[in-house]
């Protein structure tokens, strides 16, 4: 791999807002539970701005990650850099292309999330939507398991997945739930192109009933009743090969 796989962490209220005000890619914040005043309204407020996780902690978790004067604020970097989705898709349009998009509800298991990159790259995703909280870590773990593909797909981040399902549909863009007990039609029988969004959900929960409500369709992967759930990569791979396969015939 090409880039540093190492995490940036920055620590100190000073660096903190500065890497913020700079623009710098930052996975998460990480603030002690009774830090008050300016300093911890503004990182509120910026992280909530930038759709960045911000987590209270007790000091001695900040403690055992930073061998250092911390004054209870800590901040680490991400490998990527995250996109807007309106720029995203404008940016698609302009193309002339058609957006294939996919949304992970609630997958949190690093490893799984590389090697879904990974097959989003491969079989034609434009971007992979994820939400603030209940989402697994972009960090140098998750790069290394998508052999790279994290830094060549676009990642958008956002405040809730049920607004941005909306702003999808108001470009046209139809979703397409994968639901293993209410799915109500096969993947395989789907044969619709154009614009689509493919929702994901974990491997022990599935898509949220919310989002399964404002889908055009939830469908199944057919398999035997030996296997309980197929893991959630395996299944991302499945279902994004099958769409991918449709383009092809446009």
């Amino acid at each position: 791999m090409k880039k540093q796989d190492q995490t940036q962490i920055y620590f100190g209220r000073n660096p903190v807002l500065e890497a913020l005000q700079s623009g710098a890619s930052i996975d998460k914040i990480l603030v002690q539970q009774d830090l008050r005043g300016e300093v911890e309204v503004e990182l509120r407020k910026t992280s909530k701005q930038r759709n960045i996780p911000f987590k209270k902690v007790p000091q001695q978790k900040l403690d055992f990650l930073v061998k250092g004067n911390h004054q209870g604020v800590v901040a680490f970097g991400s490998p990527i850099a995250f996109y807007n989705l309106d720029d995203i898709l404008a940016q698609i349009f302009e193309n002339g292309e058609s957006p294939f998009i996919l949304v992970l509800d609630r997958v949190t298991d690093v490893r799984n999330f590389g090697a879904i990159a990974r097959s989003a790259l491969a079989f034609g995703v434009h971007a992979i939507v994820i939400p603030v909280n209940h989402s697994a870590e972009i960090n140098h773990f998750a790069v290394k398991a998508s052999t790279g593909a994290l830094w060549r797909l676009k990642v958008s981040r956002v405040a809730n997945l049920e607004n941005a399902l909306n702003q999808l549909r108001t470009f046209g863009v139809k979703i397409y739930s994968a639901d293993k007990n209410t799915g109500s039609i096969a993947l395989h029988s789907i044969e619709d192109k154009g614009p689509k969004a493919i929702i994901l959900g974990s491997e022990g929960q599935g898509v949220r009933r919310e989002l399964l409500k404002i889908s055009d369709a939830t469908f199944s992967i057919q398999q035997t009743e030996d296997c309980e759930s197929l893991n959630v990569s395996v299944a991302a791979g499945i279902v994004l090969h099958h769409f991918y396969l449709l383009d092809l015939q446009l």
